[in-house]
């Protein structure tokens, strides 16, 4: 049997999540335990709201890892070339993308630079003035 909740209710899983969201695992179960030793249907929902946001259920876990999956599927591997560059290392992630360093490959001349690749489709036209102005500022960088 389904247990309706009331407006009460809510109210209070509210601030049992609020409350708890925070607390390490071990201190967080002790304190719900606790907190609702009057209505333990209460502490079953704030604790599924808490594994549905917290990053430790399974289904969340595995749609992260399958997506991380297909993202590096499409992105070069130290030995691959970018055009006349051959990349040497990952140097940084971030949330628009990946940062590579890497040198000229084809002996024209030698050159070793790092590459800027932009998360498919971040690369908007509201961004594409931002990542030319950045292009712009780090060509006329020096740095090792």
């Amino acid at each position: 049997m389904k247990t309706v909740l009331t407006q009460a209710d809510w109210v209070r899983i509210q601030e049992l999540f609020d409350a708890s969201v925070d607390l390490p695992p071990e201190l967080r179960a002790a304190y719900l335990m606790e907190a609702c030793t009057d209505r333990p249907d209460l502490r079953t929902r704030v604790e599924a709201l808490i594994r549905s946001v917290g990053g430790d259920d399974l289904i969340g876990a595995a749609v992260r890892e399958a997506a991380q999956d297909v993202d590096n599927r499409f992105l070069p591997s130290p030995g691959d070339r970018i055009g006349a560059y051959e990349i040497t290392r990952t140097i940084g992630r971030g949330g628009m993308g990946v940062v590579y360093e890497a040198f000229r490959a084809d002996d024209q001349y030698e050159k070793k630079l790092a590459i800027k690749l932009v998360g498919g489709g971040l690369l908007t036209r509201d961004l594409l003035p931002r990542f030319r102005a950045e292009r712009q500022i780090l060509a006329n960088l020096e740095h090792p």
